[in-house]
């Protein structure tokens, strides 16, 4: 069987691969419950991407973050959190005024 363009950048490019898998991921989050959010890592780790490489990938999904405080008495930074669906993460930008960590992407 021929192979063509379409194939090679399905199997071989992550340019192609991470945001078809993170697609998925927000969709079938979408699919267990409209409200269902997830920390960024837990986020990649549940699409199987490597967040190094990941977290250039959230201007393209910016609808879908919204940053929030760290746990109160943790001492922890500020947190991105991904949305299954981007209303609820406008409900979170609104609510926290700490924009949707897309800006940070390097």
């Amino acid at each position: 069987m021929a192979r063509n363009i379409n194939h090679i950048l399905k199997h071989h490019d992550v340019d192609t691969i991470y945001p078809e898998r993170l697609r998925a991921t927000l969709a079938a989050m979408a699919k267990e419950d409209p409200k269902a959010l997830d920390y960024e890592n837990e986020l990649f780790k549940r699409a199987k991407v490597q967040a190094a490489y990941a977290v250039k990938f959230r201007k393209m999904f910016a609808a879908h973050l919204a940053k929030v405080p760290g746990e109160i008495g943790s001492g922890r930074p500020d947190r991105v959190v991904w949305c299954a669906l981007p209303r609820v993460a406008k409900q979170l930008r609104d609510k926290f005024k700490l924009g949707s960590g897309a800006e940070e992407t390097k």
